[in-house]
């Protein structure tokens, strides 16, 4: 399947939401031809949907996120970077933990369960990928993860699909 056009249309499907907290949303494309590879396309989108509506959700009215894609050797890494709130440095190692909320965010009164950036990870980690995130509370974060492309380290599709 084509990553290109599905970040794409994951971007096109939360930029209403980005317009109507007047928050500038960006992608930046890779400066290099992305080979197809295989992901599963009903699970990728809804990982990176979430990041993206977590980076807008955060995000005061006038920020900006931007989404950028960059090939690095046999894996491509995928930054959202935001100009939100940040998270608390004590908070961010339970931040990919089942039903964790950071503590400034519970103070934002955002609807959330806390399981969504779990259900990020778990997408990725059966890709081969892995997730990680830079943040400075006040600042914003950036989340960014790396998805394997060639097919040697890609795992099998029945792996992809199981879920937690």
């Amino acid at each position: 399947a084509d990553f290109i056009k599905t970040v794409e249309e994951v971007i096109s499907n939360v930029s209403i939401l980005a317009k109507e907290r007047n928050i500038t949303l960006e992608f930046e494309k890779p400066k290099e031809y992305l080979d197809p590879f295989v992901f599963d396309a009903n699970k990728m989108p809804l990982a990176l949907q979430n990041l993206i509506d977590n980076a807008i959700k955060y995000t005061p009215p006038g920020g900006n996120v931007k989404v950028s894609i960059e090939k690095k050797g046999k894996y491509i890494e995928i930054r959202v970077k935001d100009s939100g709130v940040g998270i608390p440095n004590d908070q961010r190692k339970r931040l990919f933990s089942k039903f964790f909320r950071a503590r400034n965010v519970l103070r934002m009164q955002t609807a959330g369960s806390g399981l969504g950036l779990f259900i990020v990870k778990n997408i990725i980690t059966r890709h081969g990928g892995k997730i990680d995130v830079k943040s400075k509370e006040g600042e914003g974060s950036t989340f960014y993860f790396t998805l394997p492309i060639v097919e040697e380290l890609i795992p099998k599709e029945e792996l992809m699909s199981e879920f937690i």
